[in-house]
């Protein structure tokens, strides 16, 4: 399965449309947490291993580097997908970039 598209259909056989566009709407749903959760999260990161303040407590002004690396993964993000890449791998590459990277950061 490399699609959204492709699980929505396979979900059509069990309860025909009615589950197809649910998970459309969860797919949707999950884009956009997952946009920023990826991204401000990549930015924690970076700043981290840097050494460069990160709060999405202080302001542009206190922790300009910060908010910049948020605006750079998300223009990244967006780009990736209008170069063609599988955004539901992405996804998940993500994810596994990030679960690997996270933790010796907070030693």
């Amino acid at each position: 399965m490399d699609t959204a598209a492709q699980a929505a259909e396979a979900l059509r056989p069990l309860a025909g449309d009615a589950p197809a566009m649910l998970f459309a709407a969860g797919v949707i749903g999950v884009g956009f947490l997952a946009a920023p959760v990826m991204t401000t999260g990549a930015a924690y990161d970076l700043c981290q291993a840097l050494g460069w303040r990160h709060s999405l407590h202080a302001t542009f002004r206190e922790a300009p580097r910060f908010y910049l690396a948020i605006g750079a993964f998300t223009f990244i993000g967006v780009a990736l997908n209008f170069l063609g890449f599988n955004p539901i791998k992405a996804l998940v590459w993500s994810g596994i970039v990030q679960g690997f990277s996270t933790p010796p950061l907070f030693c």
